[in-house]
């Protein structure tokens, strides 16, 4: 998967193939001396020279830049391979195929038979451009589209590139509000200040969309060095040369030798001030030759140094093992995290020191560039030559300019990580009065709990998943297209967006000490003075050392933002905090929420286009016409949480074969519309009526002479059944499938407990079938709401009660339904399953009984149970259709998974 990119079926978290790192690499693929390819002619397939290496072994597509040779004769000695001056002549690559490399030669002596092979040794290779996804306002992602197009002299930026799909992707260019922003793919959160970082009222201007540009190849450059790997011909070999990094914290002590690690330095708090931690590093030749080395400093504001643990700023020589000096150990310096960067808060910083060991002396300060923001240095020349020079040297510059001294050296490379952790003061909650957290921000007041508040960014330095902070179900890139263009569906939530570099996304809370006297009924409240979009939600998440815990939920309320905290986790002891710390990051998401400024509910035309997007038609007199048009039509009602969107890309989804052929549900039917409608504040019954009501304006009405199907989830099956047995929509409808319906309630005491529970199990990814985010945007939009309407489907309401009496329709009814998709792990009970752990966590033992029952004793789907769902009278006529076996897949799955879709075939497509 590494090489190839393909993706093992069975093992869906592997993505898209890491092509820095299968492609990072200086020197040739295999052989004698492992350090050169075999160069030919080949007369019969391609009439060309060419290498015995192609895309799999790592050469760079020629739209990258070149990739030059040095050729010998074959048999040449290791040391004549190292020396340009022994080549016979150059070459280049001029075309990457899948195992060969056609190549084209270069120089005086180019005259070569072609009856031998020769060696060839690579001598410079291009450095990947960085993916930058744009996103945004037309008018500020054309501007910067231009900068990218003239950033090198009027010619396209060396450094950076654009991408057509966000699937593809390093970074966010993202325009907005007349600012430029930067974000990570991998945690979606700021890097640096935005530009200009007070939002421009004029709009955008050519000189900000520079200045973004040139920030985007700071941060090139700086990746660049960091995915320097050692080319896997290398002659140096892991282990001939080690690096020891000791952090010393006190009298805490941190070392390790590893290849590439991680290690953390704390402050610590001595007679009322506070200290940094020291760190000195140690370098050892374990090789039979002498190298040198240097050790480069990649700080998290994207400065890149030569910090002064020895006297020498460009190389070092290192005897070989056994020579006096064969291990040398640098001077004791001082690990700081930057004031400007704890001025803002920032209370966490990354910064990794890379060891480079070459075979012959080279230039590290041909590297060194200043933190982002200040201008890089003007001069760049080194006095060296080799190949890893000239390569430090193209990390800046991009030039290539070989020399007939230039020799070809062997290197290795390895890092180690550190983070910087400075503990939070924070601030005291009161018993009874409100205080302010941060600007904006107010932290209410609780009657019992007793900890301190601080808000911190998500460690913006981070090249990494930031811990266990962010489940990893939100870490893909993903967006949602809706009327005014692509939004993203989840990020972290700001809290200080527009207020500086770098905005506060998680709630810190130390030294507490009651952590289970926060409730449902006695919550902790934040109230922010930001509003949020109508489509915008706000999902608090802790994460206890086993799950990620949903502890709470927002709401808009007079123009600003009400964060309640519902539960807290137990808290994790560190040396940050005595009595214990909790983190929770506040993630955004957007869900397609039902408005409303519309008249529910909506009847409209659906279409779903060839990659999986969904668009309506709500034109009555257009779908009227449709209707008027066709014989067969398909009619989608949504469930509980969402809309029709996530149900109507069934339609090209579900396939089947017809007389040889494959074919879609679409293909089944002439028109597909969709019924969107409100049920937090509208009863099942009023829907049911103005369900009849819309389809008649239309052309629908009683004995319309067509084919009407209706496919309908969860409560939806329930507005359906009431619409055909009390409203007469049984002269309207001739087929109801109805999925994952509870038609004799649901076991829940609580609809919002189910919501919570979901939630749970979508977010440490309990089930077998994977989630789609927007069902959790959708979850979490739901737990927002009030559910007024909801109650009705307890087993012992009046509706549900009621609505098993209805006459018989006399309409074909088929009943979906799935069995539970929890992984079978989660449910091990030699103890307590984990199910069982995740609910206590989320509840206490009030829910014990329901878990029991939902997840023990009756097969279910997470939300209904399988009796409630088939619970229709079976001497009704037509008798209704079960579809067996029962799906295996879950409430949120239904059209989205295989199982799923197949069951839908079947009710649609057999005896139809």
């Amino acid at each position: 998967a590494l090489i190839t990119g393909k993706v093992n079926e069975q093992s869906p978290q592997i993505e898209a193939p890491p092509e820095d790192l299968r492609q990072s690499f200086l020197g040739g693929a295999v052989g004698e001396h492992a350090n050169y390819f075999t160069l030919t002619y080949d007369s019969e397939k391609y009439h060309s020279w060419v290498i015995n290496a192609g895309a799999l072994h790592g050469i760079r597509q020629t739209s990258e830049g070149e990739t030059l040779l040095a050729v010998f004769q074959q048999g040449s000695t290791p040391e004549e391979l190292r020396q340009i001056s022994n080549a016979i002549c150059r070459a280049n690559v001029t075309q990457v195929l899948t195992e060969v490399s056609k190549v084209e030669l270069s120089g005086d002596n180019t005259n070569l038979s072609q009856e031998v092979p020769y060696w060839a040794v690579v001598t410079d290779v291009p450095l990947p451009k960085l993916k930058v996804y744009f996103q945004g306002d037309n008018a500020g992602i054309e501007l910067a589209r231009q900068a990218l197009l003239t950033a090198d002299a009027n010619k396209p930026s060396l450094f950076v590139r654009e991408v057509e799909s966000s699937e593809n992707t390093n970074y966010y260019l993202e325009a907005t509000n007349g600012q430029y922003w930067i974000r990570q793919v991998a945690v979606q959160c700021l890097l640096v200040a935005p530009v200009p970082e007070i939002p421009d009222t004029q709009g955008y201007t050519r000189q900000n969309a520079n200045i973004i540009i040139k920030r985007l190849e700071h941060i090139a450059r700086w990746t660049n060095i960091l995915e320097l790997k050692t080319p896997p011909t290398s002659q140096i070999k892991a282990g001939d040369v080690e690096m020891e990094v000791i952090v010393t914290s006190e009298d805490k002590q941190y070392s390790s030798k590893q290849e590439t690690s991680d290690l953390r330095g704390e402050y610590t708090c001595k007679n009322n001030k506070w200290d940094s931690p020291r760190i000195e590093i140690k370098v050892t030749n374990n090789s039979e030759q002498d190298l040198y080395f240097q050790v480069v400093e990649l700080a998290g504001d994207y400065a890149i140094d030569i910090p002064k643990f020895f006297i020498e700023r460009g190389s070092l020589r290192l005897p070989q093992r056994g020579s006096d000096g064969a291990s040398v150990k640098g001077k004791k310096l001082r690990l700081v995290i930057p004031d400007d960067y704890l001025k803002k808060g920032i209370t966490e910083y990354n910064t990794i020191f890379k060891l480079i060991v070459s075979t012959r002396d080279f230039n590290a300060s041909l590297l060194q560039q200043p933190g982002l923001d200040y201008p890089p240095p003007s001069n760049r020349s080194g006095r060296l030559s080799g190949a890893l020079n000239r390569l430090m040297n193209n990390v800046y510059t991009r030039q290539t300019e070989p020399d007939e001294d230039e020799y070809i050296d062997n290197w290795m490379t390895q890092e180690v990580k550190i983070t910087l952790v400075k503990p939070p003061g924070g601030i005291e909650i009161r018993e009874s009065e409100s205080i302010t957290l941060f600007t904006g921000v107010e932290l209410q007041g609780h009657s019992d709990f007793k900890g301190k508040f601080s808000l911190t960014p998500l460690s913006p330095i981070s090249r990494d998943v930031n811990g266990n902070l962010i489940p990893p179900i939100f870490l893909q890139s993903q967006t949602i297209v809706q009327r005014n263009g692509e939004k993203r569906l989840v990020e972290p939530y700001e809290f200080n967006r527009n207020r500086s570099t770098d905005s506060f996304s998680i709630l810190e809370v130390t030294d507490v000490k009651n952590h289970e006297s926060v409730t449902p009924d006695n919550p902790i409240k934040l109230v922010v003075a930001n509003s949020l979009a109508s489509d915008e939600h706000i999902l608090p998440i802790a994460y206890d050392g086993e799950f990620f815990i949903p502890v709470g939920k927002a709401k808009a309320v007079n123009g600003k933002t009400e964060i309640t905290l519902e539960r807290l986790p137990e808290p994790t002891i560190d040396s940050r905090s005595l009595q214990g710390s909790i983190k929770i990051l506040f993630q955004k998401l957007l869900s397609p929420i039902l408005r409303k400024e519309f008249t529910y509910p909506l009847v409209r035309i659906a279409e779903v286009s060839a990659d999986g997007r969904v668009s309506y038609q709500d034109n009555k007199q257009v779908i009227k016409s449709k209707v008027d048009e066709s014989e067969k039509i398909l009619l989608f009602i949504h469930g509980i949480i969402g809309d029709t969107k996530s149900l109507v890309t069934s339609v090209q989804e579900a396939t089947f074969t017809e007389n040889g052929q494959q074919k879609t549900l679409r293909d089944k039917y002439d028109l597909v519309l969709a019924c969107d409608y409100e049920n937090l504040h509208t009863t099942i019954e009023e829907n049911a009526r103005l369900l009849k009501q819309r389809l008649e304006e239309i052309g629908l009405g009683a004995n319309h002479g067509k084919q009407l199907h209706i496919v309908a989830h969860s409560m939806g099956g329930l507005v359906s059944r009431t619409f055909i047995e009390r409203e007469g929509g049984n002269q309207i409808v001739q087929h109801l499938v109805m999925l994952g319906t509870p038609n004799a309630g649901s076991p829940w005491p609580s609809i919002q407990d189910w919501a919570f529970t979901a939630l749970g199990i979508g977010l440490n990814q309990m089930s077998s079938l994977a989630w789609p985010t927007i069902v959790i945007a959708g979850l979490v939009a739901f737990l927002e709401a009030s559910d007024n309407a909801l109650d009705q489907m307890n087993p012992q309401s009046p509706f549900i009660q009621s609505i098993a009496t209805n006459p018989d329709p006399n309409v074909q009814y088929t009943i979906i339904a799935g069995d539970r998709s929890i992984r079978p792990e989660a449910l091990d009970t030699e103890q307590s399953s984990q199910i069982q752990r995740l609910v206590q966590k989320l509840f206490g033992s009030s829910v014990d009984h329901v878990i029991n029952m939902v997840f023990s004793e009756q097969p279910n789907d997470i939300a209904v149970t399988l009796t409630s769902i088939k619970n229709v009278n079976t001497d009704r006529k037509p008798s209704p259709r079960i579809i067996s076996p029962d799906a295996t897949c879950d409430h949120l799955t239904y059209f989205t998974s295989k199982p799923g879709l197949d069951a839908l075939v079947k009710a649609l497509c057999e005896n139809s």
